[in-house]
């Protein structure tokens, strides 16, 4: 549960309020009665922090304030991550966010016209956004993964040791075992690949079918776009990459063959590992 913003906190560091208490520091020491400027100043800060902090409307610019600060955040955090994209993938996120921000604008728009409330939230919109910076810099990793490993080439080098197996002592079906595991995971992570690309292109078909629903939705007019199935899917997408994330070392790890212990090449005759 969030907690509230404490209307106090926020005046006590009103920039104008800092200020007020210099320049009545200032008089209270410049002037020959002390024991009046304190008292005068003490009673208009009673009045501003006991009367003026604890009304409504303060209330309302305080928790107005906090909603400001908490999305300025939000972004710096977005942009943080975002900017750890490289060109492909971050011309296709930067796309999903232009059309993120113009969904939210519509949103805001078509809730001004209607007090029937919509069936999607700006904080949907953000979780969604969230999701496909999330799966972007996963997919960007398994990418680089792939590329650095060529699968059909490791399954190739994979069947000659199979087949020179009758001569493997303990070094050489340790070297094979350690080959098979790597061949599964990087085939996992293809299949990863494929699924995150195609949530990638569900949120994208998602939020241009909003953007189109919203431009010209009438008042007692529904959105058909189940968004709430899309939300739940990418709930689940959001669980399997972090769970991706938990492997990155083991991932990196499987890149590399082992460099001591290591038999030779059966092809080649010489050890290639080294």
């Amino acid at each position: 549960m969030t907690r509230q913003p404490s209307p106090y906190l926020y005046a006590l560091k009103e920039p104008w309020h800092v200020l007020w208490l210099v320049v009545w520091l200032a008089i209270t020491l410049a002037v020959d009665s002390h024991a009046v400027a304190l008292g005068a100043g003490g009673v208009l800060e009673a009045f501003y922090l006991f009367g003026f902090a604890r009304s409504s409307a303060y209330a309302r610019r305080v928790q107005l304030k906090a909603i400001l600060d908490a999305k300025a955040r939000r972004s710096n955090e977005l942009a943080l991550k975002a900017a750890e994209l490289r060109k492909d993938t971050r011309k296709r996120y930067r796309r999903l966010e232009k059309l993120y921000r113009e969904v939210s604008r519509l949103l805001i728009e078509a809730s001004e016209r209607s007090d029937v409330p919509l069936e999607v939230s700006q904080e949907t919109l953000d979780e969604i956004q969230e999701s496909a910076l999330e799966i972007s810099l996963m997919l960007q990793r398994i990418r680089g993964i792939l590329e650095t490993s060529s699968l059909p080439k490791l399954k190739k080098d994979l069947a000659a040791w199979k087949r020179s197996a009758d001569d493997a002592g303990e070094g050489r079906s340790q070297a094979v075992e350690l080959l098979e595991k790597r061949v599964a995971r990087l085939e996992e992570l293809a299949d990863q690949k494929e699924t995150l690309e195609g949530q990638l292109s569900a949120i994208e078909q998602t939020l241009l079918f909003l953007r189109e629903q919203l431009g010209t939705l009438d008042i007692d007019a529904k959105l058909a776009t189940d968004v709430a199935a899309l939300v739940s899917s990418l709930e689940t997408t959001r669980r399997t990459v972090r769970e991706l994330g938990a492997y990155q070392a083991d991932a990196a790890r499987i890149r590399q063959w082992p460099c001591r212990g290591t038999p030779v090449d059966p092809v080649k005759g010489v050890s290639r590992w080294q």
